[in-house]
């Protein structure tokens, strides 16, 4: 348990990281919606129980159930509808929220775009003309991010008319929110109505009826009103379905202009000048958003033939199987005549076997098999089969491919209780694996059989199962978080070897002196507009003869070569502040200056790491070449040329030479490097965003020769000054724009004052 726990807590600043992150779009979206921009942000609210007043002992007795989904809208004011008029240079948002109200409890795909038609057309009744609709979810598999949900978004232009449509997700599967408290509230007076006597709701009608008559006007002064629909039920008969989307779990963003594609991306931004303006494929924020991909989702028709359905069904079980969690309830399919399905409790995700293994009901699997570990349910009487209670003192395990369905809204606890509309969903399900699936592949009844051995032929298809690495054994194949007893005693000895150099200083020329000076801004600039500013965040464009020259200076530095050192920092700046940061200042200044040179990597940096696109690097001979000959550019770079000039052009002693201008210059650059990781993202002002942990802090300019204003570049990452006070304190500028005026740098990205001066306003801290 506890190392599940662990292993739990390890994706929490990730995790952490994207939801915030979602959350904030949000908020700049509200903040800067422009004109002909509607935002709807969709959540279905827990059924509502319809009661009586003079019900007792309410456990006992069924209640009539209804459904109510919630959008809550913002959208700028109608000077005929709303008594104020809203323009790009003075806005008015309007907030309202919009609620329908069914008898239908199925909260699937068909559900949603009805609320989406009647979305539509009463923004067309108030005549509010919406080119960009963006929309807002939680990230429940079923209700918005199925495959069906994706693939229906690609058809949002024709079906709407809109000119682009978004929804974004938000990183949990059942956010919390304005939408949530919508949802609350109506249940609340409706409750309260009727056991005041007011009013009597037995069904769906009642409840929206009642709604109408009493709650369409808002006391609060946090929106403009409430709008109700009602549908009896959903017309499900022209449903498409489509093939899965791989990895759909990572897709926090998706936009789409024509018809049948769509462009996903990790996470959302409406954040940079590009998307603010409506220029989504060129965000400035893709370090954080991910590389957007195009996809055209493919329709599942009745007229495809047995090889693609098969095909479909292998990505489906692959689909489905990712969106598992510890302490999920899945149902699971079953050869058990006595049984329809199995239900079953996940303690451990899908993983494959690293050798033969046996469960407690003697069922026997070979190594490369891909299972879930888990216990199951059993009925606690034929009477009522739709209570279940947990089989805990016996571990099962069983195929991932007998994956059924996913009870996301039941709880794991000792005893279940599933619904009939649940239950029937299953069904449905294990009819269409019925139809699909060549091989049996599902476990057989737990408590009197076991399954065929390895040795009874590919029953269970197992000639189809290959060994692959998980996330999970992944995970347990990273080293363990340790000392680098190599690079500590590097570490040592090249600062004991500068202390003795800055010892030397009265005793060596004073030309020895400037060159070193000069050396260090040399290779600060080599860190600084190479591998930082031009390789990490692209926020110029350059000639070979530049390039070449900001290479020399990096490998003068020996900070690791450009390829390394720009993984790195995108991975820092993608996730800073969380375990995937290499140099993760929340863990103190001393990990975040020097420790995490001196340990192994946090497995997630790692893993994040691998994740990057780098193909801009790889593709960039410069690079390559640098990385190809690295060791020798060092020997060359940061020993041998710092230490011949002064030795041979005005005759410095070698000894001076060397501990001067070579390791104690190296050793200050090195520091004036690590001050910001480390005293950049923990002392200073931050009047750009005060709720990130980066500041502005001048000392660190002046050492880093530009890189102190950090509040301002975590803000502004792609702005090629890192700053918006041109050359203060900031040689790093001063140095590109000196290449530009020769003709070697164009296309300076600069983030405009306007656009600084809202963000301060908006998010500074008023410094």
């Amino acid at each position: 348990m506890f190392l599940n726990l662990k292993k739990l807590l390890e994706t929490f600043p990730a995790h952490q990281h994207r939801s915030n992150w979602q959350s904030n779009q949000l908020k700049s979206l509200v903040q800067n919606l422009p004109v002909n921009h509607c935002i709807c942000i969709h959540d279905y609210s827990e059924n509502y129980r319809c009661v009586e007043k003079e019900e007792i002992q309410s456990n006992y007795f069924q209640r009539t159930e209804c459904s109510i989904h919630v959008t809550v809208m913002h959208r700028h004011a109608i000077l005929e509808y709303d008594g104020v008029d809203s323009t790009e240079e003075f806005p008015e948002i309007i907030t309202e929220h919009f609620f329908v109200i069914s008898p239908d409890l199925q909260h699937d795909n068909d559900f949603t775009k009805y609320v989406q038609k009647k979305v539509k057309e009463y923004l067309d009744s108030i005549s509010y003309t919406v080119d960009h609709m963006h929309e807002f979810t939680d990230g429940c598999s079923s209700q918005y991010k199925s495959r069906h949900c994706l693939g229906s978004l690609s058809t949002a232009i024709p079906d709407f008319g809109y000119k682009t449509f978004h929804r974004n997700f938000f990183e949990t599967s059942h956010a919390k929110g304005p939408q949530d408290a919508a949802g609350g509230f109506i249940k609340r007076q409706a409750d309260i109505s009727v056991l005041r006597g007011n009013t009597v709701i037995q069904n769906a009608k009642d409840l929206f009826t009642f709604c109408e008559s009493s709650l369409k006007k808002p006391r609060s002064a946090l929106f403009k009103r409430r709008v109700f629909r009602y549908v009896d039920s959903i017309d499900r008969h022209n449903s498409k379905i489509f093939k899965p989307i791989q990895q759909n779990r990572q897709i926090h963003h998706v936009f789409t202009s024509t018809c049948n594609e769509i462009i996903v991306s990790d996470l959302s931004c409406y954040t940079c000048d590009q998307c603010i303006l409506g220029n989504y494929l060129n965000c400035l924020n893709v370090e954080n958003t991910g590389v957007k991909k195009t996809i055209k989702p493919r329709e599942i028709t009745q007229t495809s033939n047995e090889e693609e359905v098969a095909q479909d069904t292998d990505i489906l079980s692959e689909d489905i199987s990712d969106l598992v969690s510890i302490n999920s309830v899945v149902a699971v399919k079953t050869d058990d005549d006595n049984f329809d399905y199995y239900l079953m409790k996940i303690s451990k995700g899908s993983h494959v076997l690293n050798s033969a293994e046996s469960d407690s009901w003697g069922a026997t699997y070979p190594p490369g098999f891909e299972v879930f570990r888990g216990h199951y349910y059993d009925k606690i009487s034929d009477n009522d089969p739709l209570k279940y209670k947990l089989l805990k003192t016996k571990t099962a395990l069983v195929p991932t491919k007998s994956l059924l369905y996913i009870l996301a809204d039941v709880d794991a606890s000792y005893r279940i209780t599933i619904s009939e509309d649940t239950h029937l969903d299953i069904l449905s399900e294990s009819l269409k694996f019925l139809a699909f699936f060549k091989y049996r592949m599902a476990p057989r009844n737990p408590i009197t059989d076991v399954l065929p051995s390895p040795d009874d032929g590919d029953g269970l298809g197992l000639d189809q199962v290959s060994p692959v690495i998980t996330e999970e054994n992944y995970e347990q194949k990273q080293q363990p978080l340790k000392i680098v007893w190599q690079n500590v005693f590097i570490q040592l000895g090249i600062h004991l070897a500068a202390l003795y150099g800055l010892i030397r200083i009265p005793w060596s020329h004073p030309l020895t002196w400037l060159w070193t000076i000069f050396y260090y801004v040399f290779t600060a600039v080599g860190i600084t507009a190479g591998a930082h500013r031009l390789w990490s965040h692209r926020s110029y464009t350059f000639l070979k003869t530049f390039t070449v020259s900001c290479l020399v200076m990096n490998s003068a530095a020996l900070q690791n070569d450009i390829l390394e050192w720009t993984r790195d920092h995108r991975v820092h700046h993608k996730y800073s502040e969380t375990d995937a940061d290499p140099h993760n200042a929340r863990r103190g200044f001393f990990f975040s200056h020097i420790g995490w040179l001196l340990v192994r990597k946090h497995p997630d940096v790692a893993r994040k790491g691998k994740q990057l696109d780098l193909s801009d690097l790889y593709a960039d001979k410069v690079v390559m070449m640098q990385r190809r000959y690295y060791r020798l550019s060092i020997v060359i770079m940061c020993f041998l040329v710092p230490t011949a000039v002064p030795y041979y052009f005005w005759g410095e002693s070698f000894q001076n030479a060397f501990f001067i201008s070579s390791i104690l210059r190296y050793v200050l650059t090195l520091n004036a490097t690590w001050l910001v990781n480390s005293a950049a993202h923990m002392w200073g002002n931050r009047p750009y965003d005060k709720n990130i942990n980066p500041a502005q802090n001048r000392g660190v300019a002046f050492s880093a020769v530009g890189e102190g204003f950090h509040n301002y570049h975590h803000t502004f990452p792609h702005d090629y000054g890192t700053s918006e006070f041109g050359w203060h304190l900031n040689v790093t500028t001063a140095f590109i724009d000196f290449f530009a005026m020769l003709g070697q740098v164009s296309d300076r990205r600069k983030i405009s004052h306007d656009t600084v001066e809202r963000r301060r306003a908006r998010t500074g801290d008023g410094s």
